[in-house]
């Protein structure tokens, strides 16, 4: 996902530098509050708006959507994108097909380290809504998302399967 003109340092996409930060985050409660959003859902499908505190004790908001009428299928992607909450952009063609949504509002002046923990604490709490304990998760995005820095570390880790 990283294009040619890449310009983060390799060891920001390494496991082992955000291990630490990984087991610092996990100590903190995440507080999630799960808010169904009923005027965006179509029918087969829910939209539910996601609370929870980063690791800074930051509060994080999403929109999460999936279809309620499909079972998982073998590999699920998780479709991300930046949007406002209060018109997010929601793509029922791709969640009728089994794909959860996820909307991240960006949190304005946050570092890098912070995003990217952000992310990862984001799609923690949409696995665990979608019932994805089992790693069968991909990320995928819009196509301004794609080159954001925080994304691109994001989906290495979560490539290599070791988060």
């Amino acid at each position: 996902m990283c294009p040619k003109t890449c310009f983060l340092h390799p060891m920001l996409f390494e496991p082992r530098y955000w291990r630490d930060r990984l087991e610092d985050m996990s100590q903190v409660p995440r507080q999630l509050l799960v808010l169904p959003r009923q005027e965006l859902a179509l029918p087969g499908g829910e939209a539910s708006e996601l609370w929870l505190r980063a690791h800074d004790r930051v509060r994080l908001r999403a929109l999460f959507a999936r279809s309620v009428v499909l079972f998982p299928r073998p590999v699920v992607r998780l479709s991300l994108t930046s949007s406002s909450l209060q018109a997010p952009r929601l793509d029922w063609d791709s969640i009728a097909d089994g794909q959860v949504q996820l909307v991240v509002e960006n949190v304005p002046g946050r570092r890098l380290e912070d995003r990217v923990l952000d992310l990862l604490r984001t799609i923690q709490a949409a696995r665990e809504q979608a019932q994805l304990d089992d790693g069968r998760l991909t990320l995928r995005t819009g196509e301004r998302d794609a080159a954001r820095d925080e994304v691109m570390i994001v989906d290495r880790l979560l490539s290599d399967g070791r988060i």
